[in-house]
C-alpha cells in the first residue's frame, strides 16, 4: 500500500511539473507570435521605405537633369 502511495505522489509530481512546462510553452508560443507580428511590421516598414526611397531617387535625378540644364542655360547667356 504505501509503495503504491509513494508512485502515486510520485505520479502528481509528474503531472505538476508537466502542466508547469506546458504553461511555459504556451506563454513561450504567445511571445513568438508577439515577435512574428513585430517582424512582419518591420518588414512593410522596409518595404514601404525602399519604395519611398526609389521615389527621392527619381526626384533626385530629375532634380541633377534640370540642375544641368539651367546651369547650360546660364553659361549660354
Amino acid at each position: 500500500m504505501k509503495k503504491k502511495l509513494d508512485m502515486l505522489e510520485e505520479l502528481q509530481e509528474v503531472d505538476q511539473l508537466m502542466d508547469t512546462h506546458k504553461a511555459a510553452q504556451q506563454g513561450l508560443r504567445a511571445e513568438l507570435n508577439g515577435i512574428n507580428q513585430g517582424v512582419d511590421s518591420a518588414r512593410e516598414a522596409v518595404v514601404i521605405l525602399e519604395t519611398r526611397l526609389a521615389q527621392l531617387e527619381m526626384e533626385k535625378s530629375e532634380l541633377e537633369a534640370t540642375h544641368a540644364a539651367e546651369l547650360e542655360n546660364i553659361a549660354r547667356s
